[in-house]
């Protein structure tokens, strides 16, 4: 089985929790904003090396850029961490994942610094990201489409805030056939329409 899990934001020990509650996972797919900036310290590093199952995770709008600029295919950053780019696809427990991560980030800028901790740059899904998935997945069905930021027609149900991202995300969606989509970016739950939005810290297994 598969267990989905939402934001993180370096909470390395309850992400240990998580999947340690769940043995009959066989992978993790995570939805993004696993980490703030800078990248993970050694203490972080030591504790992905105790994860007992593969951990593949997406960018969201907290997220080091800086480790994952210019990856095209499915990298593995740490052990048993593996980078999953925007419009990959893999096949994970028999079924098989779509990916577009990205968002943009509209709350706690104050805090944080260009090229440290925020890159307004990098963190909006583009055109071609969109059309890098489609390529990919070339007319096959996918079981899951895994995104950060929700499509439109559910973040019009939590923000009045328009997001290029979320636009680009419900395009995808809908040129896939609308497969369950599995994202966070909220930090709250929400379901239905297909969607699945995961809480901050929280999990699915499908």
């Amino acid at each position: 089985m598969i267990l989905f899990i939402g934001d993180i934001h370096h909470s390395i020990e309850e992400l240990e929790r998580l999947i340690g509650a769940h043995p009959e996972a066989g992978v993790a797919v995570q939805v993004g904003d696993l980490m703030p900036l800078p990248s993970p310290p050694a203490s972080a590093k030591a504790a992905w090396r105790r994860m007992p199952i593969p951990l593949h995770f997406i960018d969201g709008n907290h997220h080091d850029y800086s480790v994952t600029r210019g990856l095209s295919a499915a990298a593995e950053v740490l052990p048993g961490l593996v980078y999953q780019p925007r419009g990959s696809v893999a096949d994970l427990d028999g079924r098989r994942l779509a990916f577009l991560g990205g968002a943009e980030s509209t709350v706690d800028l104050e805090w944080r610094q260009r090229g440290r901790d925020y890159w307004p740059d990098h963190e909006a899904i583009r055109a071609e990201d969109v059309a890098r998935l489609l390529t990919n997945t070339n007319g096959r069905r996918v079981d899951f489409l895994v995104t950060h930021i929700a499509p439109a027609s559910v973040m019009a149900r939590h923000t009045s805030t328009h997001s290029v991202s979320a636009g680009l995300v419900e395009q995808a969606w809908n040129e896939l056939g609308r497969p369950p989509l599995v994202c966070g970016h909220l930090h709250t739950h929400y379901q239905g329409e297909g969607v699945e939005v995961l809480p901050y810290l929280g999990s699915i297994l499908r």
